[in-house]
């Protein structure tokens, strides 16, 4: 039998924005910031009021402009305290977003564009140039805007043509009047409404778009929100919780939590505008934030690094990690390594397609097992055997993880082949993603199914590269490690390779490496098609081991 959450929570059937700022378009909100600038909060912040004015001025502008019900908009900026405003504006006006990064090579953005056929293509300075090229295939040259946060901040003048040296249109000029009013219920009212399509991180092959409803992202927050309850660190228990994010808005974690959730919630937001390991420390100090989010390959950069210890980190109570499984050993290295004695790392398990996050630690749970914790509320999941053909319903048995939740997405934008492969009937979605659950309902998240390599000898094993990862960094002086499969030529079956990246201070050689991991593994987990030392293991965005550049590695 599927295993369901221990708790439920009613998803409101309304729009995102309507659950932001209330249906009203008019009604006053407060007026303290939430959303600010990390460098200069003094003057570049939004409160939950300007907020949603700002966000109706380019819903305003965007209708007059001409963008319908259903089209696209494609946003290719990075963190800024006005991208909320964007991603606000355009679901008000009834359209749907798709961010991505401004440093997305042509070929992906087109390939991108290609597909989602957009209406407008925003864009910052740094991207403004593939924005052209990108549109001149399509044919709207001049549907290509200049986004500069930094306008809402100067000025507050009436909007009008205004003439740009990159030959594009700035942004402002699609920002209606100060005092026009726009009421975004006409346009977005319905959860089944397409709110953003928002694009994998590409680990299993190109990127793919999930289609994301108002009720998908709705669903997720209540979801989050009703989880959160009974963490000590919580907002609504009087603490003065407040957010560092890095994280990037184009990101799922960051269109949830900081443009949805921590709105909604009116916690204080400080945005940077990317990952800088000595500004997040000097931020945490001038800030005191209560949480962080730190993708594995930043979590453990820090232990090693020795700025960290310069700055005043105490108030960090909660890092909370996703985007790949991370090592029980490097938890509890975290752990002891932070000042204060109740920072917890917490790690949570989710997916694009899955709106975002749908399993997360308990906030009380301080055990040491390396689960990703529990099915968030209205989730539902159950393992299968590889072959789809039966469930597992052993604890400890791994299998391939499936989900069914009001958050899991419609499937892929203009890709039905592969969404019939991944959404199945009665709602289940088929992770791709092997792992196991305990006696306790808690999941436990191995590998990709794809790099679970399956052995002839002995007949039926099987291994799961993120064990001998683990093992090997575990060997003191390795610093990160990753190990893939390749046929060798004239081998029957595949072999494994491993690749390590060593502590330059520490006398380590790869003969040592490999003496100590075999002292560790199993006959058929050796690396029989050799160790090899990096300077550093390759990674895809979301933190986890490229295998498929270590497979092509020249070595």
């Amino acid at each position: 039998m599927p295993l369901h959450s221990k708790k439920t929570v009613p998803v409101p059937h309304t729009s995102v924005p309507s659950f932001v700022f209330g249906s009203s378009p008019t009604a006053s909100l407060p007026d303290e910031p939430i959303i600010l600038d990390a460098e200069r909060p003094e003057d570049r912040y939004l409160t939950l009021q300007s907020y949603r004015r700002w966000s109706q001025r380019l819903a305003a502008g965007l209708r007059r402009d001409g963008l319908e019900n259903g089209d696209r908009v494609l946003f290719i900026a990075g963190n800024d305290v006005a991208w909320p405003v964007v991603f606000m504006g355009v679901l008000m006006a009834g359209g749907s977003l798709s961010g991505c990064s401004p440093a997305l090579p042509e070929s992906a953005l087109q390939r991108m564009a290609d597909g989602l056929e957009p209406k407008h293509i925003i864009a910052s300075a740094e991207a403004i140039e593939k924005a052209k090229n990108v549109a001149n295939t399509l044919g709207r040259v001049d549907e290509v805007i200049l986004f500069d946060g930094e306008d809402i901040f100067l000025t507050n003048e009436v909007p009008g043509d205004v003439e740009d040296a990159a030959g594009v249109r700035p942004w402002r000029e699609l920002l209606a009047f100060e005092g026009e009013p726009f009421d975004w219920t006409p346009y977005a009212s319905s959860p089944d409404q397409i709110a953003a399509i928002n694009y994998t991180s590409g680990s299993t092959g190109f990127s793919k778009g999930a289609v994301v409803t108002h009720g998908n992202i709705l669903a997720n927050a209540v979801q989050y929100l009703k989880h959160q309850e009974e963490d000590p660190w919580s907002f609504e228990r009087g603490h003065p919780v407040l957010w560092l994010s890095w994280v990037p808005f184009y990101h799922v974690v960051g269109q949830n939590q900081f443009c949805v959730i921590c709105p909604k919630r009116g916690l204080p937001n400080y945005i940077m505008p990317k990952f800088d390991l000595d500004k997040m420390l000097a931020h945490t100090e001038k800030y005191k934030p209560a949480h962080w989010y730190l993708m594995p390959p930043l979590l453990i950069t820090m232990l090693s690094h020795p700025a960290v210890r310069k700055y005043d980190i105490t108030s960090i109570r909660n890092v909370m990690v996703g985007g790949a499984p991370l090592r029980q050993s490097v938890i509890e290295r975290f752990e002891h390594f932070m000042p204060h004695e109740d920072c917890r790392v917490i790690q949570g398990w989710g997916m694009t397609e899955l709106t975002c996050v749908a399993v997360n630690r308990h906030p009380l749970d301080r055990s040491s097992c390396g689960t990703v914790g529990e099915l968030l509320p209205n989730v539902e999941g159950k393992i299968m055997t590889l072959d789809g053909h039966a469930e597992v319903t052993e604890p400890y048995k791994p299998g391939e993880i499936y989900i069914r939740a009001p958050s899991v997405t419609q499937g892929y934008w203009k890709q039905e082949e592969k969404t019939k492969e991944m959404w199945l009937p009665e709602g289940w979605l088929r992770t791709g993603d092997f792992g196991h659950f305990d006696e306790l309902e808690r999941l436990y998240v191995s590998d990709r199914i794809q790099d679970v390599v399956v052995l002839k000898s002995p007949a039926g094993a099987y291994v799961l590269p993120t064990d001998l990862e683990s093992a090997l960094v575990n060997i003191p002086g390795v610093v990160d490690a990753g190990v893939t499969s390749i046929l060798v030529p004239g081998a029957s079956e595949k072999r494994l390779r491993g690749f390590v990246a060593l502590d330059r201070s520490v006398k380590l050689t790869r003969e040592d490496v490999v003496r100590a991991y075999e002292a560790k593994v199993k006959e058929h987990e050796r690396l029989t098609a050799g160790l090899f030392v990096i300077d550093t293991v390759p990674k895809v965005p979301n933190g986890k081991v490229d295998r498929a550049s270590l497979r092509e590695m020249v070595v």
